[in-house]
């Protein structure tokens, strides 16, 4: 069976804004340590070309790092359980432990000033947009793994807002994948008397 995985938006956004200024200014700072040496050949006072390499390898390695993020985090369906995955870490949450699920705009969640503080920036962008939120019926401990496994950004007490791409197949995944609830035991039924 194929286990479809749902990129995470924050992250996609994240590489597609800084990707470019990050890798041309770290070639920059690294053609500058290369070319520093030839024009001071000979003079006094060479060699200052340690914090420029250090600060091209600093920010190809950040650009790296972004681009991983977008790669590597995603959501999926396997079996009965939702997998969260960040980067080589995941976490796995039992579908039984759903409460909710649906697609809504993170603005029917962020709604107070202290929950839109925590949104990446430019906020009107992404209070506009469609997420999947989950309200989870899950122990503290391991709302405080999520929580450090995601940020802050994705998990208001105990709803999980994550904005993914194709949030109403990952929605139509996860009511599969749900258990079904138990039907309440009837009271017996009483027979007439003729």
């Amino acid at each position: 069976m194929h286990v479809r995985r749902h990129a995470i938006l924050y992250d996609i956004d994240r590489w597609r804004r800084f990707r470019l200024p990050l890798l041309l200014l770290a070639t920059g700072f690294l053609v500058a340590t290369l070319v520093e040496p030839v024009f001071n050949h000979g003079k006094a006072g060479g060699g200052g070309t340690a914090p420029l390499s250090f600060a091209g390898a600093a920010l190809y390695g950040f650009a790296f790092n972004f681009w991983l993020r977008q790669r590597f985090s995603t959501l999926a369906v396997e079996g009965d359980t939702l997998v969260v995955r960040r980067t080589g870490m995941s976490h796995r949450i039992p579908l039984a432990e759903v409460r909710r699920a649906r697609v809504a705009k993170v603005s029917a969640t962020a709604n107070k000033p202290e929950r839109r503080r925590v949104l990446p920036r430019p906020v009107a962008k992404w209070l506009e947009m469609e997420a999947l939120t989950l309200r989870l019926d899950t122990p503290a401990d391991q709302l405080v793994k999520l929580r450090r496994l995601l940020g802050k950004q994705f998990l208001f007490e105990n709803d999980l807002v994550v904005p993914v791409a194709d949030a109403d197949g990952l929605l139509r995944e996860i009511e599969e994948g749900r258990p079904r609830p138990e039907p309440a035991p009837g009271a017996p039924r009483r027979r007439r008397r003729r």
